[in-house]
């Protein structure tokens, strides 16, 4: 910054219009990219972002407003805009620095193309949570992978159930059922096309003894002679 300053005084002596103009528009775009760094690690994201876009909109053939913006919404999260900004950079940039923001296109690619299981990264109360919103899932979720498989039926989310088990093979439904039997259990709602005993002993197993409520569906298939 120094010797761009002291440049622009130099050429503003020397009437050197080109030099002082160059001078200046590179020491503009310092300071608004030490601005912009400045508010991204202070946490004031759209502060930050206008700035970036000032950069960009000033300086559009310059990596840094891209770099910058493309930083803020990394900070956000958005890495699919993060990785448009930064592609976008690369393609209007001169051959400055192109390296670094060439980087950060790949390495944002990762990130967007990460898939999370919500499962690990989540608080449990949250995943419960969003079940109260589609509790008909909750069983059909267990299937996913080993690991929903092993936790769901841990949360506490199991105090209503709704159980379906009409035209299903005896035994093929108690596994699943098993595990998400608790002694927390509320309200209960079983639809059968067979007898109610398997399902009672399974809940007695299980330690189900608060139920407050209960209601059965049950349809009869008769063989047609």
């Amino acid at each position: 910054m120094d010797e761009l300053l002291q440049g622009a005084i130099a050429a503003n002596k020397e009437r050197d219009l080109v030099r002082l103009e160059r001078c200046l528009r590179e020491s503009l775009e310092l300071v608004l990219g030490w601005r912009t760094n400045e508010y991204l690690k202070s946490g004031k994201l759209d502060v930050a972002l206008d700035h970036a876009n000032a950069l960009i909109e000033m300086y559009p053939n310059s990596p840094v407003g891209y770099i910058s913006a493309g930083d803020v919404y990394c900070e956000k999260c958005d890495y699919k805009r993060a990785v448009d900004i930064y592609a976008e950079g690369l393609a209007k940039s001169n051959q400055r620095s192109t390296a670094e923001i060439a980087q950060r296109v790949e390495s944002t690619k990762l990130l967007r193309d990460k898939k999370c299981d919500p499962l690990i990264y989540l608080p449990g109360e949250l995943i419960a949570k969003i079940f109260d919103y589609v509790p008909e899932k909750r069983v059909l979720c267990t299937r996913l992978s080993r690991t929903w498989r092993q936790r769901l039926p841990l949360l506490p989310m199991w105090s209503t159930l709704r159980v379906d088990i009409q035209l299903r093979r005896p035994g093929y439904w108690h596994n699943g059922l098993v595990r998400v039997l608790k002694p927390s259990l509320r309200e209960i709602h079983i639809e059968t096309d067979s007898e109610l005993c398997p399902i009672l002993s399974l809940m007695s197993q299980a330690g189900c003894d608060n139920v407050r409520k209960a209601g059965t569906s049950m349809k009869l298939f008769l063989e047609q002679i």
